[in-house]
């Protein structure tokens, strides 16, 4: 009976609680990476995921190989339209924005309706039950506003699959406003039915 309670409560946090995802391609995992992810998943009691182009063996999380679904072609287009310097630091700013459409591709892929995504230099110390939170307070992409006009995707929280695709065609067709940063503080300015800022300096 103690087991099926255990089972049972494990199962109603994983539907209280999104999955985690940490998006890291390009380049070799960080070695900080390791360790942020096990603490994520000792913090968290959802699922930890690492959507990566790279094989990776970490206990306890889910490690996803994205060549197996993920179609590069919207990220290239907003690569050739960007500004942005391909070469620096093996192409950081463009992997930060390609997140946006890995995100979106693996939520269709694996069915989800909620996900958040974390940068992988943001440690996780107590989201469980914040999901229900920013459900209550609409449907779209959540993310803290760190000016007027620009945002930081350090945690990114999606509970609509549309507003999240309505996102990546954004980035695609305003490649020319520059990093992530600013492409999605952009979109939350421009869609305040579907883009809310996380508590913040600005935000609040």
């Amino acid at each position: 009976m103690v087991v099926k309670a255990e089972i049972s409560s494990g199962l109603a946090a994983q539907r209280r609680n999104p999955p985690v995802l940490f998006v890291y391609t390009g380049n070799p995992l960080p070695p900080h990476a390791r360790q942020n992810l096990l603490m994520a998943r000792r913090r968290y009691s959802g699922r930890v995921a690492l959507l990566s182009d790279r094989k990776q063996d970490i206990p306890g999380v889910d490690c996803i190989d994205i060549s197996e679904w993920y179609d590069q072609r919207p990220f290239q287009d907003f690569c050739e339209a960007s500004p942005l310097d391909p070469n620096f630091r093996g192409g950081f700013w463009l992997r930060a924005t390609e997140r946006f459409f890995i995100q979106n591709q693996y939520m269709r892929h694996a069915k989800l309706e909620r996900s958040f995504q974390v940068e992988m230099d943001v440690l996780i110390l107590d989201l469980d039950g914040y999901a229900e939170v920013l459900d209550g307070c609409g449907l779209g992409v959540f993310a803290p506003m760190e000016a007027p006009s620009q945002a930081v995707a350090s945690l990114l929280y999606v509970n609509s699959l549309d507003a999240l695709s309505r996102l990546c065609v954004f980035t695609v067709e305003n490649a020319s406003i520059g990093n992530e940063q600013k492409i999605l503080g952009h979109f939350i300015d421009a869609h305040p039915d579907m883009g809310f800022g996380l508590p913040s300096n600005h935000a609040l």
